[in-house]
């Protein structure tokens, strides 16, 4: 089971910006939902992974998703209470030392 269906509000959580305008309304409707999403898959993948975790750039590899996109999503789950930072660190593909992170706590 993915742990996304058990943690309520996780999915349509939030929007993306909007200035107002039907437009720009529909636009961050479809971003939240994306958003919402790619935190799923990143909960899951990093459940997925146990206490080996993921860093931040693993997970893009894995999940074909950008750095610009992902970063936030895991803010987001951090500040849900939903994936901590393990205290280990691993090398990225640029040599420099990156946070593991792990799902909190048994969820």
């Amino acid at each position: 089971m993915k742990y996304c269906s058990k943690i309520d509000g996780i999915v349509n959580r939030e929007s993306g910006p909007s200035n107002g305008t039907d437009t720009s309304d529909e636009a961050a409707g479809s971003l939240g939902t994306w958003c919402a999403r790619i935190r799923a898959d990143v909960l899951d993948y990093l459940a997925a992974c146990g206490d080996y975790g993921a860093t931040c750039q693993e997970t893009e590899h894995h999940l074909g998703v950008r750095t610009q996109s992902m970063t936030p999503r895991f803010w987001e789950l951090r500040k849900q209470g939903l994936i901590e930072v393990s205290g280990l660190r691993r090398k990225t593909v640029s040599g420099k030392n990156a946070r593991v992170y792990v799902v909190k706590g048994g969820i």
